[in-house]
């Protein structure tokens, strides 16, 4: 499933992450604007993954049949901000 950018779904998480976390000058919230749903990853991802000092993900049956999730995910699970 992919979900449209402009979904109330997104608009919201865009919107009410950084007011949960009580500092919204400090969160940014990046996503791939030009993924389709079944796009490998891309080097934008790789490095916005491994710059991101938190990851989110929403699990799906398709999610977790996807190599390219697990690859995602591995790479997010291994940055250096989160390993430390």
């Amino acid at each position: 499933m992919h979900i449209s950018t402009t979904s109330h779904f997104v608009t919201n998480l865009r919107k009410e992450v950084p007011r949960k976390l009580g500092r919204p000058e400090y969160c940014e919230i990046w996503m791939d604007f030009k993924l389709t749903g079944a796009d490998r990853i891309t080097p934008e991802i790789e490095i916005q993954l491994r710059a991101a000092h938190t990851f989110v993900l929403f699990m799906s049956k398709g999610w977790l049949a996807s190599a390219w999730c697990q690859r995602e995910l591995a790479i997010a699970a291994h940055s250096s901000h989160r390993s430390q």
